[in-house]
């Protein structure tokens, strides 16, 4: 699975929408949307920001292979 795989499905898991994240990173819900999907380019920056500031975890957990836990 590829980073932008993993952020969708983490974000998924944690039942957070994609406006709510855009809101905390100041881009449109389309941009989000397109990084997601890997439409968008994904830079090391914006994905610092997203783990940052809307999931509030290292970027380093998209760097493992290790099932993400799901929200129950």
């Amino acid at each position: 699975m590829v980073i932008y795989e993993k952020i969708r499905q983490y974000r998924i898991s944690k039942g957070i929408t994609q406006v709510w994240v855009a809101k905390r990173l100041g881009i449109s819900p389309k941009t989000l949307n397109g990084i997601e999907l890997g439409r968008q380019k994904l830079t090391t920056e914006m994905l610092e920001a997203i783990c940052k500031k809307a999931f509030e975890v290292e970027p380093a957990i998209f760097f493992t292979d290790e099932l993400l836990e799901t929200k129950s």
